[in-house]
């Protein structure tokens, strides 16, 4: 199940980060953390200015309403509260793909669930400024390639994927950078 993912957890503890945290998915998001206090649905009614932090890993391009989204972010965060958005960049390469292949293709590929691709926002910019005119001020910009991420398994393709990764690495092309980490304070 999507959601039940422990990886920014586990990697929060092993900075040496002490905290506590909620989980808020569409779906069933329980997973039994030493840092997780409870688990709801996006349905369940959160309290104002609760958080300090709020992430969002690979989760905003599944959102079609964003400019709600946003306010929703901006309300439960405290003043000066941080909010992380690791997002795929729509017009990288391995993204334009995904965003015209089917879900049911998808999901055979990978063998695990797969959700619907909106991409309520066509670039980084656009999405910057949906949660800018929200009040949210962008601290902190980073691309990284992917595309060798993606064909490891496929020995040749793997090689050349790693090489077209360096290569748009050099040239800071981040328009061809597939993964995109967006910092955003109340």
């Amino acid at each position: 199940m999507g959601g039940q993912s422990v990886s920014i957890e586990n990697q929060l503890v092993a900075s040496g980060a002490h905290f506590v945290c909620d989980r808020i998915d569409v779906e069933d998001c329980s997973v039994a953390h030493p840092t997780i206090e409870k688990c709801c649905l996006c349905s369940d009614v959160v309290e104002s200015k609760r958080y300090v932090a709020a992430f969002a890993n690979y989760v905003l391009e599944h959102v079609q309403l964003l400019d709600k989204a946003a306010v929703e972010i901006y309300r439960v965060l405290m003043t000066s509260g941080r909010f992380i958005a690791f997002i795929p960049n729509p017009p990288a390469p391995e993204f334009m793909l995904v965003k015209h292949t089917p879900l049911w293709f998808r999901r055979m590929v990978t063998g695990r669930n797969a959700w619907h691709t909106y991409y309520a926002y066509k670039n980084i910019a656009v999405l910057t400024k949906i949660f800018e005119s929200t009040g949210f001020c962008l601290v902190e910009k980073r691309y990284w390639p992917v595309v060798g991420d993606y064909l490891y398994k496929i020995p040749f393709l793997g090689i050349l994927g790693k090489s077209y990764d360096k290569m748009i690495s050099i040239m800071e092309a981040e328009t061809f950078m597939g993964q995109v980490c967006l910092i955003f304070e109340k």
